[in-house]
C-alpha cells in the first residue's frame, strides 16, 4: 500500500514538474513579441499588405487573447480589415490523445471595407494571395489530388464573431452602398477530413442599403448545419415590408428549398426598379465598353442556353406568398395569394389569385425551364374587372382605349419571351364578356364613321361586348356581337398578330341614325328593316394602324333586291285595285327602272359617288 501511494505521489510530481516546465516554457519562449515576430512576416507576405498585431498573451491553460488586429491598405494609412480582439481557448488533456479541442474561438468586433473606384477596381483585388490563387489556378483546375484526412481529430465546441461588421461603397454609384452587422455562433467537429465535417450554428443579422433613393433595411436570423438552412428575413423599402421564411435541406449538394413570403403592404414597382438596375449594371459590367461577341460584326447570334442550366443540379422548392395590398404600375391589389412548386426545373403556379381592378382574378401557369426562351401554358380568369384600370397600368403605351367590366375564361400556351418568337408560337381559346364599355380613339370606329359619313360612330358605346377568341398561328379569330345604344354589331374574322386585317361586320343602326343617315343618302332606306333600323355589312381590310373598310356589295345587293321587289309586288298590289282609272298616260307608257340599275343608283347614293 506504502508503494503504491509512493509511486503516485511520483507521478503527480512528475505531472506538475511537465506542466510547470510546459508554463516556464510558454510563459518565456512564447512571448507577445516572438509570436509577433513569426506570424506577421509570412502574413504580410502572403496579403502584400501590412499589418499590425496588438497585445498578445499566451497561457497554458487560458490560450491565446489578441489584442488587436489590423490589415491596412496599399497606402498604409487606411484599415482594409481589422478584429478588436481575437481569443483562442483549447482543452490540455485531448492533446495526450492526439485530440484538438478547441473550447472557443471568439472574435470581437470584425471590420472588414471594401470599396470599388472610378475604374471598376476593388480594393481586395491587389491582395497577393488573390494573384497567386489566380496564376495557380489553371494548374489547379488540371489537378484532382485527394484531399488528405487531418493528422490529428479537430473540435471546436464553439466559435463566436460579435458585431462583425461589413462596409461597401462603390465610386461609380451603379451598385448599392451596403452597411452590414452580424453575429455569429458556430460548433465545428472535423474528425478526420472535410467528408466528415460537421457544424451547427445560428446567426443574426441586420443591413442597410441605399441606391437611387432607395433605403431597403434587412433583419434576420439564421440556423443552420451541414443539412439544413433556416433563414427568417424582414426586408423594409420604405413602407414596404416583407417577411420571408425560408427552410433549405440538403443545400450543400442536392437543395430543396421551401420559401415563403408574407406582407402586409407592398409596392412590386420598387423591389423590380431595384433589382432591374443592378441586373442591368451587372450586364453593363459584364459586356465593358465595348460590344458583346454576339453582337459583334459578322457574328453569328449565340443560341438562348435553357435557364435550367443555372440551376443547381436537382434543386426543388415550394411555398407560397401572401400580400394584403399590393401596388403594380399604380394597379391596386389585395389579398394576393400565390402558391408554387419548382420540380425537375419545371416552375409551377398552381394558385395565383387576387382582387383588382374592381373585379378578381385567378390563374395558374406553368413554365418548363428545360427550354430554351422557355415554353408555357395556363388559363386567365377575370371577373367584373375594370379593363380601363387594367389597360393603364399594363398597356398605357395604347392609343385605343377600351372600358367596362370585363370577364373572361381564356386558357392558353405560348413559348418565348420575344414578341417575334411568341407571335407565332401563342395560341389561346376563351370567351369574353364586357358590360357598360366604351372603344375609345379606334382606327376601325374611326374609318366606319368616315365611310358612312356618321361622326357619332366614330366611338362605340355598348351595354355588351361578348364573344369568342382563338390565337393560332400568329392569327386571333374573332367571333362577337356588341349591343348598344345607337348601335348593334356582330364580328366574325381574322385580326392577325402582325396588325392584319380581315373582319367582316355586320352593323344596325339605331333609327335615330338610320334617319340620319337618309338624310346624307335617301337610297339608304332601302337598307332598312320593318324597325327602321339600317342593316349594312362590311368587311374591315388593311391594319389596324391603317384600316380599310368597304362595303360587301353582294350583300347589298341582295337586301336592295329583296326590298324593290316587296315594293314591286306592292305597286302591283295597288294597280290592279285602282286599274287604269285617273291614270295619265304619260305615267303609264313612263319607262320603269330595272332591278339592276335601281341597285346601283342605291350604292351610288350611299357612298354619295
Amino acid at each position: 500500500m506504502k508503494t503504491a501511494i509512493r509511486v503516485l505521489a511520483g507521478i503527480v510530481v512528475v505531472v506538475l514538474l511537465v506542466i510547470a516546465g510546459l508554463s516556464a516554457f510558454v510563459h518565456f519562449y512564447l512571448t507577445g513579441d516572438r509570436l509577433e515576430a513569426m506570424l506577421v512576416p509570412p502574413v504580410q507576405k502572403a496579403l502584400g499588405r501590412d499589418i499590425t498585431l496588438g497585445r498578445i498573451n499566451v497561457s497554458l491553460f487560458q490560450g491565446i487573447t489578441v489584442d488587436g488586429f489590423t490589415v491596412k491598405e496599399p497606402d498604409g494609412k487606411q484599415d482594409f480589415a481589422s478584429v478588436g480582439k481575437f481569443i483562442l481557448r483549447y482543452d490540455l488533456m485531448p492533446l495526450l490523445q492526439k485530440k484538438i479541442v478547441v473550447s472557443e474561438i471568439r472574435l470581437e468586433q470584425p471590420a472588414v471595407r471594401i470599396f470599388r473606384d472610378d475604374k471598376s477596381h476593388f480594393n481586395f483585388s491587389s491582395l497577393a494571395v488573390l494573384a497567386k490563387q489566380g496564376s495557380a489556378a489553371g494548374t489547379q483546375a488540371t489537378s484532382s489530388a485527394p484531399v488528405e484526412a487531418l493528422p490529428l481529430a479537430l473540435t471546436v465546441d464553439k466559435i463566436s464573431v460579435h458585431r462583425a461588421h461589413l462596409l461597401f461603397s462603390d465610386a461609380k454609384g451603379e451598385m448599392p452602398s451596403v452597411d452590414a452587422l452580424a453575429d455569429v455562433n458556430v460548433g465545428l467537429d472535423l474528425a478526420h477530413g472535410l467528408d466528415s465535417l460537421r457544424f451547427k450554428g445560428d446567426d443574426k443579422f441586420e443591413l442597410t442599403a441605399v441606391y437611387q433613393g432607395l433605403e431597403p433595411r434587412i433583419n434576420g436570423t439564421m440556423e443552420f448545419s451541414e443539412q439544413q438552412l433556416s433563414v427568417h428575413v424582414e426586408v423594409a423599402v420604405q413602407d414596404e415590408k416583407i417577411n420571408i421564411d425560408s427552410k433549405i435541406d440538403n443545400y450543400l449538394k442536392t437543395p430543396s428549398v421551401e420559401l415563403n413570403a408574407v406582407s402586409k403592404q407592398l409596392n412590386i414597382d420598387k423591389l423590380l426598379a431595384m433589382a432591374g438596375a443592378l441586373n442591368v449594371q451587372d450586364s453593363a459590367g459584364k459586356q465593358g465598353a465595348g460590344k458583346s461577341p454576339a453582337s459583334a460584326p459578322g457574328r453569328k447570334k449565340v443560341p438562348q442556353a435553357a435557364l435550367a442550366a443555372k440551376l443547381p443540379p436537382g434543386l426543388t422548392a415550394h411555398g407560397r406568398i401572401e400580400v394584403e395590398k399590393a401596388t403594380y404600375q399604380g394597379l391596386e391589389m389585395s389579398n394576393l395569394h400565390l402558391v408554387y412548386r419548382l420540380e425537375k426545373n419545371i416552375l409551377t403556379v398552381q394558385e395565383f389569385t387576387a382582387d383588382t381592378a374592381e373585379g378578381s382574378m385567378a390563374t395558374n401557369l406553368t413554365v418548363d425551364l428545360n427550354e430554351p426562351g422557355l415554353t408555357y401554358e395556363g388559363t386567365l380568369a377575370l371577373k367584373a374587372v375594370q379593363l380601363a384600370l387594367l389597360q393603364d397600368a399594363l398597356s398605357p403605351q395604347i392609343s385605343e382605349k377600351i372600358s367596362g367590366a370585363l370577364s373572361t375564361d381564356v386558357s392558353y400556351s405560348g413559348a418565348g419571351m420575344d414578341w417575334s418568337v411568341l407571335r407565332d408560337r401563342l395560341s389561346a381559346d376563351g370567351n369574353f364578356s364586357l358590360l357598360d364599355g366604351k372603344i375609345l380613339n379606334s382606327g376601325v370606329a374611326r374609318s366606319i364613321a368616315d365611310l358612312l359619313g356618321l361622326p357619332e360612330l366614330q366611338d362605340f358605346v355598348f351595354a355588351s361586348l361578348s364573344g369568342n377568341v382563338r390565337v393560332s398561328e400568329g392569327n386571333l379569330n374573332l367571333t362577337s356581337s356588341m349591343e348598344g345604344r345607337d348601335l348593334n354589331m356582330e364580328a366574325a374574322g381574322r385580326i392577325g398578330l402582325d396588325n392584319t386585317l380581315d373582319l367582316p361586320l355586320t352593323l344596325q343602326l339605331s333609327p335615330e341614325l338610320s334617319q340620319r343617315l337618309q338624310q346624307k343618302a335617301s337610297i339608304a332606306r332601302y337598307l332598312s328593316n320593318e324597325q327602321g333600323k339600317t342593316i349594312i355589312q362590311l368587311k374591315v381590310a388593311g391594319t389596324l394602324d391603317h384600316p380599310q373598310p368597304v362595303l360587301d356589295t353582294t350583300s347589298v345587293q341582295k337586301q336592295v333586291g329583296k326590298t324593290l321587289l316587296n315594293k314591286a309586288l306592292g305597286e302591283i298590289d295597288r294597280s290592279s285595285e285602282q286599274g287604269t282609272a285617273g291614270v295619265e298616260g304619260d305615267q303609264q307608257n313612263a319607262p320603269q327602272p330595272s332591278l339592276e340599275e335601281t341597285g346601283k343608283s342605291l350604292l351610288k347614293g350611299l357612298l354619295g359617288k
